[in-house]
């Protein structure tokens, strides 16, 4: 389903740019519906060279090991960006997307992301700052992975479940 400039004006990684660079970014994009427990896409599938938005919805990140334990490593409300590897990287599902109720992705194609970064170097740095918190999260979680006792993680994590419950 295509997006529209007004659409695309409600995401907060787009609010404050002009109608023009919106269209723009519009005639890129798709937006798609998956259903609870339906996957988007599995860890080590092929990604096509886009940005992927969370738009609605909450949509659960996990690894499998080789020994078949899954890992929940994220979990995503509406207005969140993943899947970085497939906008910056080698285009490869880090881990398994699955859909914890109904959703809204949207997609918007590399090429038109660019461009726009080129016609507004303010998008680019919100999307930075949005990575650098990411980064920052993850040095939060090692850290307590290794430093704290299990009770103590376990506490840390329970709030995480009770919101999708």
């Amino acid at each position: 389903m295509q997006i529209d400039v007004q659409q695309l004006q409600y995401i907060s990684l787009f609010k404050e740019l002009e109608p023009l660079l919106l269209g723009q970014l519009a005639e890129h994009s798709s937006l798609k519906t998956y259903e609870s427990d339906e996957v988007v896409f599995y860890e080590g599938d092929a990604l096509p060279a886009c940005l992927y938005l969370l738009v609605t919805g909450s949509l659960r990140l996990t690894k499998i090991s080789e020994s078949g334990k899954e890992t929940i490593l994220r979990l995503l409300r509406g207005d969140e960006v993943f899947a970085a590897p497939a906008l910056f990287g080698n285009g490869v599902a880090p881990a398994t997307a699955t859909a914890l109720e109904p959703i809204k992705v949207l997609t918007i194609q590399r090429e038109a992301l660019l461009n726009g970064f080129r016609e507004a170097p303010e998008m680019a740095l919100h999307m930075l700052g949005i990575f650098n918190q990411r980064l920052q999260h993850l040095h939060s979680r090692v850290h307590g992975l290794v430093s704290e006792r299990a009770i103590v993680r376990l506490i840390h994590y329970l709030p995480l479940f009770h919101q999708n419950g």
